[in-house]
């Protein structure tokens, strides 16, 4: 990896970083994408365990919307407000459960 070049999520929001001359943002992973959606692919298909397949399938349904992949100076993440995001997560885990 190039020096000054990374990313990173983090548990909790922080402060915008100075580095390299330049305003770099940090982002909130952890809670805010992942489990809500999740969480209610469970429920809706009242799924009675958890599986790795409905995590993995919630993760990958996330990367597809990471704003990241077509603008490299863009956000790691989608702003939260976007509820079509979590409905696609929520969808897949769903889909996940109940097959």
């Amino acid at each position: 990896m190039d020096r000054g070049a990374g990313t990173g999520g983090y548990g909790n929001r922080f402060p915008t970083v100075k580095m390299g001359g330049s305003d770099e943002h940090t982002a909130q992973t952890n809670n805010s994408y992942i489990f809500p959606g999740l969480a209610l692919g469970i429920v809706a298909s009242k799924a009675r365990r958890v599986t790795e397949t409905m995590i993995k399938a919630a993760a990958q349904e996330l990367v597809r919307h990471v704003p990241m992949q077509k603008d490299k100076q863009a956000s790691l993440l989608p702003p939260l407000c976007r509820s079509p995001v979590f409905c696609r997560v929520n969808r897949q885990s769903h889909w996940k459960a109940s097959h």
